[in-house]
């Protein structure tokens, strides 16, 4: 017993005279360095626990940061819509410029039947008037001509002819005439008769009539004009079936049989025209180059059952083989900003972000998303450019205040 208790008194010694020299203060300042420790420990755990804190935070703010919100009143006013993403067959396209031409005779030239000055049966007859069968155009008259008119001289004949026949058919009956003589003077009122068809007797002149059912695709004369027997007056075109002619760059020739259909764009419009819908078909294509341009023409024909004018460039793409697992998007679906592109993915309800992807080839109507997508993916196809206003209104700083 008598060991144990000088042990304990040395050791209670030790901790007295080691707490910084002073000896009185031993239990005051054990007691204080076991509550900094405490405090210290404690402090310790909770910074670190509020530093783990404070990230997940930020990372959650960051998250949000990229989110555009949109109310449903918002997304319902701007006609937002979303598709999910799903690979499908994609075809390889050549991307040309090219032609619309009307078939061959599918327009008919008008022209003049005799000399005179031309006056339009309708003073309003422009380019793309349409036009019935039989339809009079213009008259062409020659009375002011110093050799007169022309209808008034057919008339002249004619009505000589028709008399000429009636005395010589009293004649043939009374054995006077032969019948030979007799077909002569007939054949000679049938010519008169069809000389003065079309023809106005009333003084107008001579009819010029279109010889099809169509539009006027162009006049080549000008109101109160003189014009020559034979001079072209007007063209009419049909247009039922067009022919669409695409100018491909010779590096592509070995690829042209492999061409089964195309999508075109009007110069004058934006809107698509698909050959697959207007009856359309590969017609030929060229086995020379045309003119030493490093073209080859390639030629489609198709039914002209839309806003399409003859005549007219357009922008044009081919449609070779099939690629199969390709994911592709609308060109509506795109947005473009500083030469890069962006789509926009729904995050959940009534959130979205800007998502950058690189673009393939596209048909006019799509486009081929090269990397930036996966499938399942919640992609805005229609009203991308709105939520993309969505998003910059919402990066317009506000008014804060710093304490």
């Amino acid at each position: 017993m008598k060991i144990h208790f000088v042990a304990i008194v040395g050791l209670a010694t030790v901790l007295m005279e080691g707490c910084n020299g002073q000896p009185h203060h031993s239990h005051e300042a054990h007691e204080e360095v076991g509550e900094e420790i405490h405090e210290h420990a404690h402090t310790h755990l909770h910074d670190d626990g509020g530093r783990h804190h404070e990230g997940e935070e930020h990372e959650h703010s960051q998250a949000h940061a990229d989110e555009i919100s949109m109310n449903h009143h918002q997304i319902e006013a701007a006609g937002v819509a979303v598709d999910v993403v799903k690979a499908d067959s994609f075809s390889t396209v050549i991307r040309v410029s090219g032609k619309v031409c009307p078939l061959q005779g599918d327009e008919l030239t008008v022209v003049a039947p005799s000399d005179g000055v031309v006056t339009f049966a309708d003073a309003s007859l422009t380019a793309g008037t349409a036009v019935g069968l039989g339809e009079t155009l213009a008259w062409v008259s020659g009375s002011k001509l110093q050799r007169g008119d022309a209808a008034q001289q057919a008339k002249l004949v004619f009505e000589t002819a028709r008399k000429e026949l009636e005395r010589a058919q009293r004649l043939v009956a009374e054995k006077i005439m032969s019948v030979k003589e007799y077909e002569q003077v007939a054949l000679h009122y049938e010519t008169a008769k069809a000389a003065i068809q079309g023809m106005d007797l009333t003084g107008r002149g001579t009819s010029v009539q279109s010889m099809m059912r169509g539009y006027v695709k162009q006049l080549l004369v000008r109101q109160g004009e003189y014009v020559s027997v034979g001079q072209p007056l007007a063209v009419v075109a049909q247009n039922r079936r067009l022919q669409l002619q695409a100018d491909v760059p010779e590096r592509y020739f070995k690829h042209l049989h492999e061409v089964n259909g195309a999508n075109f764009r009007m110069a004058y419009d934006e809107a698509l025209h698909k050959l697959a819908d207007l009856n359309g078909h590969v017609l030929s294509y060229g086995k020379t180059v045309v003119g030493g341009a490093s073209f080859v023409p390639l030629t489609f024909e198709f039914d002209n059952v839309g806003d399409v004018l003859p005549g007219a460039f357009a922008e044009i793409f081919l449609f070779t083989r099939q690629r199969g697992n390709v994911v592709s998007l609308p060109l509506k679906a795109i947005t473009e900003e500083q030469g890069f592109h962006y789509v926009y993915l729904q995050v959940h309800e009534g959130a979205f972000r800007r998502q950058q992807v690189t673009l393939g080839q596209s048909d006019g109507e799509r486009v081929e998303i090269c990397e930036g997508l996966a499938e399942g993916d919640r992609v805005v196809t229609h009203g991308a450019y709105q939520v993309k206003m969505a998003s910059v209104a919402k990066a317009v700083p506000g008014h804060t205040h710093h304490h």
